[in-house]
C-alpha cells in the first residue's frame, strides 16, 4: 500500500480554497451580524441548540465546547453571560454534575 500522500490537482485546490474561503467569510459575517444585532456571537448563540437536543436538555461543558470547537473556558463564559443578565439559569445536573443550561431560556 502507498502511502505518499496525494496532492490536490488543479481543479480540486481551486475547489478547496473556495470552500475555505467561503467558510471564513460566512464564519465572519455571521459573527458581525449576531453582535450588532443580538450582542452575541455565532458560538455562544447556538448553545442553546446544541442544549435543547440534549438528554435532559444539560451537557457537562466538554461536549459542547467540543462541538462548538471552543475551550471550555470560553464556554464557561458563554454560560455565564446570559445566566447573569438573567436570560436563563445555568443549573448543577445531577445527570453530569457539571453546569448546564435549560433549553428554554427564560426572557428577562
Amino acid at each position: 500500500m502507498d502511502t505518499t500522500p496525494r496532492w490536490l490537482d488543479a481543479d480540486e485546490q481551486r475547489a478547496s480554497m473556495a470552500y475555505v474561503a467561503f467558510s471564513t467569510l460566512l464564519g465572519d459575517y455571521l459573527n458581525r451580524r449576531l453582535r450588532r444585532d443580538a450582542e452575541t456571537t455565532h458560538a455562544d448563540y447556538t448553545l442553546p441548540a446544541q442544549l435543547s437536543s440534549a438528554l435532559d436538555h444539560a451537557l457537562g461543558m466538554s461536549e459542547p465546547a467540543r462541538r462548538l470547537k471552543i475551550t471550555r473556558s470560553r464556554l464557561t463564559h458563554a454560560v455565564n453571560r446570559p445566566a447573569e443578565a438573567g436570560s436563563w439559569t445555568a443549573v448543577r445536573t445531577p445527570r453530569t454534575g457539571v453546569a448546564g443550561v435549560p433549553s428554554s431560556p427564560t426572557r428577562a
